[in-house]
């Protein structure tokens, strides 16, 4: 079971790590909070710096476990390292935790992959919607545009291609798929695989 405390982290660091619009709310009941996390879990990719605890949650979500208002994974593991502790006469003083992110300049050419962009130079002139709803010159819209071109696209691809940031897309994903405008269709290299319906 998973506990109601630690569901409400993993909903905090996917809100922030994956940008998700709209975001995951902690304070929703276990089962629809569940499946948030569910639906929120298709939009990771191995790259993602998931916390452990939010790679244990996630795990037992996908493995079709519940939350539930038992004791955190969190608490379980600080009492037993307090009780080894104890035992061994250690005490041990808290150290704050800092999560330093890499920004695009620090990450290696090899990490950012590039797909030449099948948007013609005339896009950035087009005004108006997409057919999805969105403004074409958005971030959103060029994906859109994308996605309506036809074809199967990962979110890896879809950033390169629509210039978008990577979170900025996969928000735009879950919001789509929400829209029952695009579906998972498959996975490619261990990475999901999107197209519109």
């Amino acid at each position: 079971m998973i506990s109601k405390e630690d569901a409400k982290k993993v909903a905090e660091e996917l809100n922030t790590l994956l940008g998700l619009i709209p975001p995951l709310d902690p304070s929703e009941k276990p089962e629809i909070l569940t499946e948030q996390l569910k639906e929120a879990a298709e939009l990771i990719v191995p790259e993602d710096p998931l916390s452990p605890l939010a790679m244990e949650v996630v795990q037992a979500i996908q493995s079709g476990e519940v939350i539930s208002d038992s004791e955190s994974v969190s608490e379980r593991q600080e009492v037993s390292e307090s009780e080894e502790q104890e035992e061994k006469g250690e005490v041990k003083q808290p150290v704050a935790k800092t999560k330093k992110a890499k920004s695009k300049a620090q990450m290696s050419e090899e990490q950012i992959a590039v797909v030449p962009s099948p948007l013609s130079a005339g896009v950035e002139k087009l005004t108006g919607k997409t057919p999805f709803g969105y403004k074409v010159n958005s971030a959103g819209g060029r994906i859109d545009l994308l996605f309506l071109q036809g074809g199967e696209w990962t979110v890896d691809e879809l950033a390169a291609a629509s210039k978008a940031t990577r979170a900025r897309t996969v928000h735009h994903i879950y919001a789509l798929r929400k829209k029952q405008k695009i579906a998972k269709v498959g996975k490619k290299d261990g990475k999901a695989v999107y197209k519109a319906i």
